[in-house]
């Protein structure tokens, strides 16, 4: 099955994201199948100035190909719409990275609240218009993702940075109710990073476990294997006000600092995202 074909889950998304220059872009494409409803949404900041724009529809298309919400589309190689004064034509390429982080059982048995596939090292390029200025995007580095369940979960925390040079930092920590149930609750998440040719993968709690400090705004992430080896600690933070509110509780910011084991990584450009803390 395609990374980006539908799976038909009750609640799905594809986005993408990239910085460049004085642009951060995020599009969301959603479909609420409960609700009958699907939405694009647009997650952006120009010159640090964020905004969050949101076009509905009750109706919507999605197969193995392509995904049109509200005159907007998305496909495994492209994406073109337009929202309020925002309008975009790009094209992406995916890159060899690629997070699958749920084990075979878990994609059979659907225990968890969503499921995700991510490709952390796709590149872009096209054009973005904000109401009159027009953005080229030339090759810059990004994220292409595609994730589907029951539900949001009630809480979470995602990390997403990378630089021109292929490299990349993925996280998410993530508290999932199982099989929709209130109690228990289990706490689940993957950290891929890239160094140079070196790649590394933690699943907690299977590989790794993995932990959350700080505040909502500044806070580290933690990853010790479970077999010994190297830990993972992310320092992540931007300003409050850095944040756009994309509502249902979540906060969300392209302009994010990112330190890998306390030495810089990417400042000003990394995606940070939280829920429920």
């Amino acid at each position: 099955m395609d990374d980006f074909e539908t799976r038909g889950a009750p609640l799905e998304y594809w986005f993408f994201k990239f910085n460049q220059g004085r642009l951060a872009f995020l599009v969301d494409f959603i479909i609420r199948r409960r609700q009958h409803q699907a939405e694009v949404r647009l997650s952006l900041w120009v010159d640090g100035n964020g905004r969050v724009e949101h076009a509905f529809s009750s109706s919507w298309r999605a197969n193995r190909t392509m995904v049109t919400v509200a005159g907007c589309e998305l496909g495994p190689r492209g994406s073109r719409g337009a929202v309020a004064d925002v309008e975009w034509q790009l094209d992406y390429a995916a890159g060899s990275a690629r997070i699958d982080p749920a084990p075979l059982p878990l994609k059979l048995l659907r225990p968890l609240d969503m499921q995700l596939l991510s490709r952390p090292q796709a590149r872009f390029r096209g054009a973005v218009r904000v109401g009159e200025e027009r953005f080229a995007i030339s090759d810059a580095s990004g994220l292409l993702c595609h994730y589907w369940g029951a539900r949001l979960p009630e809480r979470w925390c995602w990390i997403s940075a990378s630089d021109p040079e292929g490299g990349a930092v993925e996280a998410m920590l993530v508290q999932s109710r199982l099989w929709g149930s209130p109690y228990p609750r289990l706490d689940t998440g993957y950290c891929f990073v890239t160094e140079g040719p070196r790649t590394r993968l933690l699943i907690s709690p299977l590989t790794a476990l993995m932990g959350l400090r700080g505040s909502w705004h500044d806070f580290q992430l933690h990853a010790r294997p479970l077999t010994g080896g190297e830990r993972v600690r992310l320092d992540c933070n931007a300003a409050p006000e850095q944040y756009n509110d994309l509502g249902e509780g979540i906060r969300q910011t392209l302009l994010g600092a990112c330190r890998l084991g306390g030495a810089a990584a990417v400042s000003g450009s990394a995606g940070l995202e939280v829920r429920g803390y």
